[in-house]
């Protein structure tokens, strides 16, 4: 028998747990039915894109009609003053003004000036000022018209060409498309067809003159073309123009972010200071350009770059940055790490057909398309959490922005900005070992040196005593050594001992200065190897001699050509998987073995096939042997100089890694002196004719390889065409 206390329990207690159960099932329902139009991502250090969480999300796509106002006709350009929105609807010559709840106020399509009812004519570009004041960029009537906030004329400000001709290009025809005032009341205009720069006007509207004027920039090609040019064929060739800006945008502080427009590049998107300076700060992972994947096409009739068309300052050092040409917001914190994309093309809500115009009210995004949609976003808690970062760091309450950042990294493992974001507070607070983990963790090479810089120096401050006299014994064991030679007396007695124990005596052969008899047996050619690995510290100090002896003296064998050889596949393998953090982009725990070693044998194969196929055809009076052993003699300096520059890496900065690039060239200089050396005296020839074999060699490599890819290609194609008739046969 059930007690009645649980019967009763149980009448009250069931409807609570169904209504519980249909809640959960309808949210579940609710949030499944939230699909959003497009992906999040961001790039990871090596510039692939990685999964993201949502940053922002569409919360409403309004027209004109949804605003209280008629249909928007091409509209242009956006922003936001205290709560309330201006839109620049250009096809219509009009300004639209918006509430707090984005509903019609008014428009501004007429204005007196004198006597007459003036209107805008196509304008492109505004601004308004905290204090309502109203700067058109009028572009139709080539003019900029400047409004109070009651809309009354205050003052037209004409073509700056008129009054200063000699800063404008010949049949310059004033057509401002975007404009932006600072706090002083400078105003700053992008003009259409105009290369010079971003055209500043003071308050009163006269010219002062230009800024951030894009540099021309032209290949190395491109130069030297033009260099063999005669002068009318260079008054003939295309006009190397620098390209426009796209838009522009003052902050409070008077800074200026503009992007350039037409295919982003690498400095796509500039900060600029009252004198033209770019001050952007460009050390994030990949280039403020947007999209930066490998894939994308920069085929002049198929460019599939980025192309910026607005941008938006934010607090604490955020800028985002509108992309026409997918669509995209791309947002990026003070030190250009990309912090989070989102947006898209298409017509579902949160996608764009021509989005022109990007800004913010609040934390929120608005967006404006061409077409004449406004679609506003709104950041998730994600979002808002990467916010609170940069706004504690920003403060210099690190231990709270450190608290964010941690728990940033259980949301997004891929967020490396997270990990740069704990170790710049934990640099800062001191923790300088901590801080090197996690820019580690972060990839953050630069913030990692500079943590490790602090680092060394309180280390070797706490270890000075030891490391002196560690010095001091060294230089006195150097001493002795050269003093009273005795490097050459252990080397003979080293040798005398391995000889001696190998009961060899008569004098055929020298190894270490002790004289081999019988130099067939196994251990007379394991001493002979040896003795013919010790001459290549001969053959790299005293080339020209140490090479003819390798030829005429036989002091080199194929053995010890075989031995340097892997001795330098192995030593590359050990630089490209151990050199420090610091100065390793690599993804070492991908790095592949084999084709570490392939680079290295490959090219050496090639080239000694090369050679000796030329200098068979050139007099030349080298063997393939003779030139396999000079080519494996000439790798020496790689194997001596890339050991200690890897070692050396771990106590150096990036700072100091000049050193570590000096002796790389060392290296290749180096080898490639002897390598040039070995082929002159291997072959008997001039120094002429050796340059002339060595790029003769060299276009053959190329050749060779041309044919290798092409024959892969036709095989791969044939392959290909033989499965596909097994496939047709087989399902017939």
């Amino acid at each position: 028998m059930t007690p009645s206390g649980a019967r009763k329990i149980s009448v009250y207690v069931m409807p609570v747990i169904i209504f519980g159960l249909l809640y959960f099932s309808a949210a579940v329902s609710a949030v499944e039915s939230l699909v959003v139009p497009y992906e999040s991502y961001i790039y990871d250090f090596w510039g692939t894109p990685v999964p993201a969480p949502q940053a922002y999300l569409p919360v409403r796509m309004m027209t004109g009609l949804d605003m209280g106002a008629d249909a928007l006709s091409n509209p242009q350009d956006i922003t936001v003053v205290g709560d309330h929105v201006y839109i620049l609807d250009t096809g219509k010559h009009r300004i639209i003004e918006l509430d707090e709840n984005f509903q019609f106020v008014r428009a501004i399509s007429q204005f007196q000036n004198g006597d007459v009812t003036d209107k805008f004519s196509s304008p492109e570009g505004f601004f308004v000022a905290p204090d309502g004041t109203i700067y058109v960029a009028d572009t139709g009537k080539e003019r900029v018209v400047i409004l109070d906030n009651e809309g009354n004329l205050l003052n037209i400000i004409t073509s700056p060409h008129v009054d200063y001709p000699d800063f404008f290009p010949p049949r310059f025809v004033f057509r401002p498309r975007k404009i932006g005032v600072d706090y002083v009341g400078r105003i700053y205009l992008i003009a259409q067809d105009l290369y010079e720069g971003i055209v500043v006007l003071n308050n009163d509207g006269e010219f002062t003159g230009f800024v951030g004027a894009p540099k021309v920039k032209r290949s190395a090609l491109e130069l030297f073309w033009s260099y063999l040019q005669s002068e009318e064929q260079r008054r003939r060739s295309q006009l190397y123009l620098p390209i426009e800006y796209a838009s522009i945008d003052v902050d409070k502080e008077g800074f200026i972010y503009a992007v350039v427009a037409g295919p982003a590049e690498d400095e796509a998107l500039k900060k600029l200071n009252p004198a033209g300076q770019d001050i952007i700060t460009r050390s994030g992972f990949v280039p403020m350009r947007g999209d930066s994947a490998t894939g994308f096409s920069s085929d002049e009739n198929n460019d599939t770059r980025s192309r910026f068309v607005d941008v938006i300052g934010r607090q604490w050092g955020m800028v985002s940055v509108l992309d026409r040409q997918r669509g995209r917001i791309f947002t990026y914190d003070g030190h250009g790490n990309l912090l989070y994309v989102f947006g898209g093309i298409g017509d579902a809500i949160g996608l764009f057909t021509r989005p022109q115009a990007i800004t913010t009210h609040g934390e929120r995004i608005l967006v404006l398309d061409a077409d004449g949609r406004l679609t506003i976003f709104e950041p998730t808690g994600y979002a808002r959490m990467i916010h609170d970062a940069l706004m504690y760091y920003d403060r210099g309450d690190f231990e709270r922005s450190t608290e964010v950042w941690q728990e940033l990294t259980r949301i997004n493992p891929n967020l490396d900005l997270a990990h740069s974001g704990i170790g710049r507070a934990l640099f800062y607070d001191g923790h300088y070992y901590e801080a090197m983990e996690s820019f580690r963790h972060g990839q953050n090479r630069s913030g990692y040196s500079m943590a490790y810089a602090k680092y060394r120096q309180y280390w070797v401050n706490d270890n000075f005593q030891w490391i002196a006299w560690s010095i001091i014994g060294l230089i006195l064991i150097i001493y002795l050594s050269v003093r009273y030679h005795i490097w050459s007396r252990i080397k003979k007695a080293i040798g005398g001992r391995i000889v001696a124990s190998w009961s060899e005596s008569a004098a055929t052969v020298t190894y270490m200065g002790v004289p081999i008899r019988d130099t067939r047996t196994f251990k007379a050619s394991f001493l002979r190897l040896l003795d013919s690995l010790r001459y290549a510290w001969h053959v790299i100090f005293h080339p020209f001699d140490g090479f003819w002896d390798l030829k005429y003296e036989k002091r080199g064998t194929v053995g010890a050509a075989n031995v340097l050889l892997i001795l330098t596949v192995l030593v590359w393998v050990f630089y490209r998987q151990y050199t420090a953090f610091t100065f390793n982009t690599l993804r070492v725990q991908y790095l592949n073995i084999y084709s570490e070693a392939t680079s290295i044998l490959i090219p050496v194969l090639l080239w000694c096939a090369c050679n000796w196929a030329l200098t068979t055809l050139m007099e030349g009076k080298g063997t393939f042997k003779d030139i396999y052993i000079a080519t494996a003699y000439a790798l020496t300096p790689l194997i001596l100089i890339l050991i200690p520059v890897t070692l050396l890496s771990h106590v150096l900065i990036q700072d100091e890694g000049s050193f570590l690039a000096l002796a790389q060239w060392i290296a290749l200089i180096w080898m490639a002196g002897l390598l040039f050396v070995g082929t002159m005296v291997t072959h008997e020839y001039t120094s002429v004719k050796t340059i002339l074999t060595s790029i003769s060699t060299i276009a053959g490599i190329a050749v060779v390889l041309f044919i290798m890819m092409l024959f892969t290609s036709l095989v791969v194609q044939v392959i290909g065409f033989v499965y596909r008739l097994y496939l047709e046969v087989a399902f017939r």
